[in-house]
Order: C-alpha cells, then structure tokens, then sequence
C-alpha cells in the first residue's frame, strides 16, 4: 500500500515537471488518440539481449532509438541522460519518464489496467 502511494506521488510529480516539455517538439513519438499511450524506449545495446515486457504490447506505438546521442539530437526538450530510458506519452505529450525498467512496467500497469 505504502509502495503503490509512494509510487503515484511521484508520477504526479515527474507528470508536473515533465509536462511543462511542448508536445510540438516530438508529435511522431505520441498517439494520436486520447486513452492511448506510447513509448520511448531506449535500451542498453552493451547489456545483451532484453527481453520485451508483455505490458508494452498494450501501448499504442514503441519507438526504441539507436542511441542516447541520437535521441538528445532529436529529441533535445526530452533531456534523457542515461540509458535504459523509458518515456511515456499521451496525446497531449509527456506522463512518465524513468531510468527504471521496473517503474516503467508498474506505471503503464497501473495507468492500462485504470483505463479498462
């Protein structure tokens, strides 16, 4: 319970400071439509191979960069610094960016399973 707490504290939180971002900088990465929700997904290519978590399947659209260069080239308001990155989008920009593989399937579990 305190976990499931903690955890949308800090979703508004991150929801708060990242929403500030335009959506005019990165239409191509969001869904078009409301209640739709995609991913930005960039992965550890040095780390072998990471499995697709099955959640990911429920989004609309996962776009998963070649590089962190890549994406600050392309993507510059997104300020990612490391990876693996996860950002996740509605059709108005922005919800949730994490570090955390963990925290990015608990908030699309919790965001999916909300909207059913």
């Amino acid at each position: 319970m305190r976990k499931r707490l903690l955890h949308g504290l800090v979703s508004v939180f991150l929801l708060t400071v990242v929403v500030a971002c335009s959506s005019d900088a990165y239409p191509a990465l969001m869904p078009e439509k409301n209640g739709e929700y995609s991913l930005l997904w960039l992965r550890d290519r040095n780390g072998g191979v990471t499995p697709f978590p099955l959640i990911f399947n429920e989004v609309n659209k996962v776009t998963m960069p070649s590089s962190l260069e890549e994406t600050n080239k392309n993507y510059p308001e997104l300020k990612l610094e490391k990876v693996p990155a996860f950002v996740i989008f509605d059709n108005r920009g922005v919800v949730f960016k994490t570090y955390d593989q963990d925290e990015a399937i608990n908030f699309l579990e919790d965001i999916l399973n909300d909207s059913k």
